[in-house]
């Protein structure tokens, strides 16, 4: 009888330590859903507010739409270029490819040839021509109010520094031109062209960027080529205008290219004057090119 009670208690001290085990065992576990539960709320609070605060951070700071007035120090440069920098490039680096002849009515303004652009501010190829025709439109007349740009920091040739139009103002005995920046450099609306110049825009331009209609006579969208394009990337607005007295600079062969290019065109609408222009030797090369357009 004693060894059947000993055994009995035997067997209910293992029970009990058994349950007691189970018990620890579910208090260990219990402890460490707490502490989990109690660490990962806070972590998720803090992820969820650094979610938060990136988003704010991103809408606080769009990209900069707007770099103040072009200093004389720039501009100068530009409406001032060398004769004979001008007629050393020649056509320069820069192609015809997407240049047109156009056979539909004249563009005029005020009774004068006019010079149609259409372009935004976030648009590489844009950048790089304004360059040009700002090199070239100061042969003919006088800008005022132009701005300092760059294009867009997410596309092609990122940030690549320039000019707008936006709040410019030409004035010339020759012709009229009228400079639209439909996009700002988020893409965002900016100005807007009217009716019948929106429907030469579509139906000539295909609503592509950059669109110069040089009275009616000719379409150009880029003459930048590759290495055009490459030669003034990267560079500051200073850097730019000042190479453009060296045409040997691979920037004035780019922007100076394109100078004559556009030049040769307005000639083509100006009766050819001024005449110490238009018979420039740089403007006639680029006229020797252009005589292959169709």
């Amino acid at each position: 009888m004693a060894s059947g009670r000993s055994t009995k208690e035997t067997r209910r001290e293992q029970t009990r330590r058994r349950v007691e085990a189970q018990r620890a065992a579910q208090l260990r576990a219990e402890r460490r859903r707490r502490v989990t539960y109690a660490i990962g709320i806070p972590l998720a609070l803090l992820a969820a507010i650094g979610l938060i605060v990136l988003v704010a951070v991103n809408r606080a700071a769009p990209v900069t739409t707007s770099f103040g007035a072009a200093p004389a120090s720039v501009v100068t440069p530009l409406t001032t270029v060398p004769a004979s920098a001008l007629d050393s490039v020649g056509v320069g680096t820069t192609t015809t490819d997407t240049t047109k002849k156009l056979t539909g009515a004249a563009l005029t303004s005020k009774g004068k040839p006019r010079v149609l652009y259409a372009g935004a501010e976030y648009c590489p190829y844009c950048a790089f021509e304004r360059w040009g025709m700002v090199v070239a439109l100061s042969r003919f007349g006088t800008f005022t109010g132009l701005d300092l740009m760059k294009s867009s920091p997410t596309d092609v040739y990122p940030n690549m520094n320039t000019l707008s139009f936006r709040n410019a103002s030409y004035t010339s005995k020759y012709l009229v031109f009228d400079g639209t920046e439909l996009q700002d450099r988020n893409g965002a609306v900016l100005q807007e062209l009217p009716a019948a110049d929106n429907a030469l825009f579509s139906s000539i331009g295909g609503g592509s960027y950059p669109f110069i209609d040089v009275g009616g006579r000719w379409y150009q969208s880029t003459s930048g080529t590759t290495t055009a394009l490459n030669a003034v990337h990267g560079k500051t607005w200073q850097q730019i205008a000042d190479a453009l007295k060296d045409p040997s600079s691979p920037v004035a062969k780019a922007v100076l290219g394109t100078a004559n290019q556009l030049t040769a065109q307005i000639c083509s609408i100006t009766n050819d004057q001024p005449s110490t222009v238009c018979s420039a030797s740089g403007v006639q090369a680029a006229a020797k090119a252009l005589s292959s357009v169709q």
